[in-house]
């Protein structure tokens, strides 16, 4: 462990992007971390702990943009946040509105890597960094002449004329502590049970008061779906808003340096039904590495499976996938469309724009 935050700044080859983490064996300072958010891992012989991070914002998740609060000011927010990356600006923000709201002794990193391509994120030394988004957002409205020259730009960009804000938020807003939403909660909770983690999964960081209905109406046939935790609960509430899927649901929970699933639930033996079946495997992707891994393991018990890449963070994941969910919906990746616009040096908003402007 290094003597401060930035002595433990170490680069993931698995996911190609710095993280923030150290590992350790002592006591106190897993029980100092863990109350500040940081996340514990169980290692061979140590545990690895690993600091909080949050994402600012992201151009391919639904979820990320009613938090921001509408299509056009998550576009106007990603570019000015680009922006200010690129001229050197952002850390001397952050640093003010640290100085601003008296948050003292809070140290930040925005990390690089290959698959950060749709979205931009930021690790901090404690559970605080989750306050970030709202309080850059903030500062850049605040700033009137910069914010509308962004969102006039925006607009020009989005032929915002085209987007149906009502067809884009099309949400129940009753659904928190509805039958369906304590039906999930009791899954998970079940769920939980079959894990063995340091740190235990908390759906309640997930809660919300609302359903994107139709998330994922438009599904590709398949006999089975796989979900990779703990991702997939996320957007399990959408998922499993067609009432008859959780029989044919599977969750399997894969590291990229296991060679096997390391946990099937609800039942092992479900493997043995995949045989000559179509499985749709599902997950949110930054390299696409875990459904390739998947994929060959399906493959290897004689099932045909298909990838669907949610909310994809780069061009490879993309590329690699059989379906994507992006923002809303849900395209082929050999769609004619979307080759084309993955050649494009500025893809992310390009695709952006496609998927807003077009209703099919």
């Amino acid at each position: 462990m290094g003597k401060n935050f930035f002595d433990n700044l170490i680069f993931d080859l698995n996911y190609k992007r710095n993280i923030v983490g150290f590992e350790t064996n002592n006591l106190k300072v897993l029980e100092e971390k863990y109350n500040l958010g940081w996340s514990i891992y169980i290692k061979n012989h140590a545990f690895f702990v690993r600091a909080p991070e949050d994402v600012i914002v992201d151009l391919s998740d639904i979820f990320k943009i009613i938090k921001i609060g509408s299509p056009i000011d998550n576009l106007v927010f990603y570019d000015l946040i680009n922006d200010f990356i690129a001229n050197g600006k952002l850390n001397d923000l952050v640093n003010f509105i640290l100085k601003k709201n008296n948050l003292k002794d809070f140290s930040f990193i925005i990390p690089k890597g290959d698959f950060f391509e749709t979205q931009f994120r930021m690790i901090g030394s404690d559970i605080r960094i989750k306050q970030m988004t709202k309080l850059l957002l903030k500062e850049f409205k605040k700033d009137k002449k910069t914010w509308n020259k962004y969102y006039k730009k925006s607009l020009s960009f989005l032929n915002s004329n085209r987007i149906s804000y009502k067809d884009f938020f099309k949400k129940n807003v009753v659904y928190h502590n509805s039958v369906q939403d304590i039906n999930i909660r009791n899954l998970i909770e079940k769920f939980q049970l079959f894990r063995i983690q340091f740190k235990k999964f908390k759906y309640s960081s997930y809660l919300r008061n609302f359903l994107i209905s139709g998330l994922f109406k438009k599904l590709p046939e398949a006999n089975f779906y796989v979900l990779v935790p703990n991702g997939s609960f996320y957007f399990l509430p959408e998922f499993l808003e067609s009432k008859n899927r959780l029989k044919y649901t599977v969750f399997i929970k894969l590291h990229l340096d296991d060679k096997e699933p390391y946990l099937i639930y609800p039942d092992i033996d479900l493997i043995k039904n995949f045989k000559n079946k179509k499985i749709l495997i599902i997950d949110t992707v930054f390299s696409g590495n875990t459904l390739n891994k998947l994929y060959y393991f399906i493959k290897n018990h004689g099932g045909t499976p298909i990838k669907m890449a949610v909310f994809p963070k780069s061009k490879i994941a993309i590329e690699q996938s059989n379906y994507i969910l992006f923002v809303n919906k849900i395209i082929e990746s050999n769609n004619l469309n979307l080759i084309n616009i993955l050649k494009e040096k500025n893809w992310v908003k390009i695709l952006y724009r496609y998927i807003l402007v077009n209703k099919n």
